[in-house]
């Protein structure tokens, strides 16, 4: 898949030309991202790959103009939205450390063979999309999805939109029902779809 796509939409996606109210991106390439390692609540900076991304994903975000950003206070999160904040002509950027990744607990620092072959069963119903597993004893995806979406519709009637948020694979996977998210990919949301299961967002990419 190119970087920086979103998944396809299983129903179809239809490209919009007003900007949605929140705009949702995941962070550019990580340290840990460049050596396939979970992260979870780990704390790796951009590698120097993730800061040329973030700097393209501002290029692909310009036609948006989202008036501020947020994102999660971990530093692949933060750096993102600061490069993305200042090339966008010094947005406001805000941290939310509800917008953190999923604390996947024993897995951090693990590949995803690692992960495989100490828990299969886990990794199977994690593969299999199951909302309620707590991924290495940490957190499970629905408790994700409830941190995440309160926060969003907290910022959202704090200031003007449209509001980007800059956060984690796992925080996109938990609101969205789907997971393959890459580094800068991001999508365009209306608040009511927040955690929606069911339903298909409308899907933008970088």
């Amino acid at each position: 898949m190119p970087q920086g796509r979103a998944p396809p939409s299983e129903g179809g996606s239809r490209l919009v030309t007003a900007p949605p109210p929140l705009l949702v991106a995941r962070h550019a390439e990580s340290a840990w991202n460049r050596t396939g390692r979970w992260q979870g609540r780990a704390d790796p900076p951009l590698s120097d790959h993730g800061r040329a991304q973030a700097r393209q994903l501002a290029l692909a975000l310009r036609a948006a103009r989202p008036a501020r950003v947020v994102s999660s206070d971990l530093r692949r999160a933060a750096e993102t939205a600061a490069i993305v904040a200042r090339e966008l002509g010094g947005l406001p950027h805000r941290l939310d450390p509800r917008l953190r990744e999923v604390d996947v607990g024993a897995w951090s620092g693990l590949t995803r063979r690692e992960i495989e072959r100490r828990w299969p069963e886990e990794h199977r119903r994690h593969r299999a999309g199951d909302p309620a597993l707590r991924l290495g004893g940490g957190e499970s995806l629905l408790e994700v999805r409830a941190r995440a979406r309160a926060a969003l519709l907290e910022l959202l009637d704090a200031g003007p939109v449209p509001l980007l948020a800059v956060v984690h694979g796992g925080v996109i996977r938990a609101l969205t029902g789907r997971g393959g998210w890459e580094n800068t990919a991001w999508i365009g949301l209306d608040p009511a779809e927040l955690g929606a299961a069911g339903r298909a967002p409308v899907l933008r990419s970088a």
